[in-house]
């Protein structure tokens, strides 16, 4: 979802003619210290990439 709403970010700003000059690429997989996510590194999807 993140790099669908990506993708129509940099389209529109092709259209309007804004130029992208930076991307840090800082990502995190860490969620909320909410403790309905007390779970999160339980998930597959943390398990294969931690």
């Amino acid at each position: 979802m993140l790099l669908r709403i990506l993708g129509y970010l940099c389209q529109l700003c092709f259209i309007v003619g804004l130029p992208i000059e930076r991307y840090s690429g800082i990502t995190t997989s860490a969620p909320s210290t909410n403790s309905l996510a007390s779970s999160y590194s339980q998930t597959s999807w943390y398990l294969a990439t931690h």
